[in-house]
């Protein structure tokens, strides 16, 4: 009898571990399946479009974008950079005329459900819930600067600054500044070696660069990344360099060695904007999404939508 007992018990365990899941994610995609505001999403591999409403389209965003074993505020943060991302970019001319958001680094990468089911497998419904759950608390959540949605960029994680959105695309927005990262400074994964051909190099960057020689004067931005170098007497951008050559970060150093030209780069992508583990070692640190967000966002507020 106490076998029998305790055999139903733990059937019934499973039955719950299984389907209390499985109805919570339900019933949050039908709350979301009710946003009015739908996001027409251009799937690169497949080359078919998707309409996707704006809440599952954020969901989409979140878990592609950012490791679903961060902490929940800062995929909270990151669930109001990318809903306020897409809805600043459907204001816009390019949206407009093409009447589309690609799924790719051009934009915001996205995943669908199916697609997100392959990448988690066995913990697909631990971290959609998580991650779900963020977007929920979040939801019609945006930021502003005096009254207007702002280009919340991110990326990956820095060399522990910041970079202006003027020292690195070359235009001023008041709200992306440098500041100072201190979160993912000290991240083993943030330095990474590449190492080129000199003959690539000086195909690429059409320039006969011999040896260290041949490297100039570099000028520094205030996000401590390279802002100018010269190389064989060519001037070129840091970031200009970084996208030419595939290097992870614009704060490099570079060494001729022989025929190989090695560089070693500082943080992952272009600087400007919020760091996403910094926004991960913020809330670890016991930061709100709100904290994270007017840090690395200056003088923003958050908003609702429509409001």
């Amino acid at each position: 009898m106490e076998f029998r007992k305790f055999l139903r018990v733990f059937i019934l365990f499973i039955i719950c571990l299984y389907t209390i899941p499985f109805l919570y994610h339900y019933l949050i995609f039908d709350d979301y399946s009710e946003s009015p505001e739908m996001v027409k999403v251009y799937r690169t591999k497949k080359g078919e479009f998707a309409e996707v409403p704006l809440e599952e389209y954020v969901i989409g965003v979140v878990a592609a974008e950012m490791p679903a074993t961060f902490e929940t505020d800062a995929l909270k943060a990151q669930a109001i950079a990318a809903r306020t991302y897409v809805l600043k970019y459907k204001q816009g001319k390019d949206y407009k005329d093409k009447g589309y958001i690609t799924d790719s680094t051009t934009h915001q990468v996205y995943k669908s459900d199916d697609e997100l089911r392959g990448m988690w497998g066995e913990k697909y419904y631990y971290y959609n819930t998580k991650i779900s759950q963020a977007v929920l608390d979040t939801k019609g959540k945006v930021i502003v600067y005096q009254d207007e949605l702002i280009v919340p960029v991110y990326f990956s994680m820095s060399n522990g600054y910041t970079e202006s959105s003027s020292d690195f695309w070359g235009y001023h927005h008041p709200y992306l500044q440098s500041v100072e990262s201190v979160w993912d400074q000290n991240l083993e994964i943030a330095e990474d070696v590449t190492s080129l051909s000199v003959e690539e190099v000086n195909r690429i960057l059409g320039i006969n660069l011999k040896d260290n020689n041949s490297v100039g004067v570099i000028k520094e931005t205030e996000g401590k990344r390279v802002a100018e170098i010269e190389l064989d007497g060519k001037t070129f951008s840091g970031a200009k360099v970084m996208d030419l050559l595939g290097l992870k970060s614009s704060d490099f150093e570079l060494d001729v060695q022989g025929n190989q030209v090695v560089f070693i780069t500082h943080g992952f992508g272009h600087g400007v904007g919020m760091s996403q583990y910094g926004a991960q070692g913020m809330a670890k640190a016991g930061k709100d999404y709100d904290e994270i967000i007017h840090y690395y966002y200056k003088d923003v507020k958050i908003v609702n939508y429509g409001n």
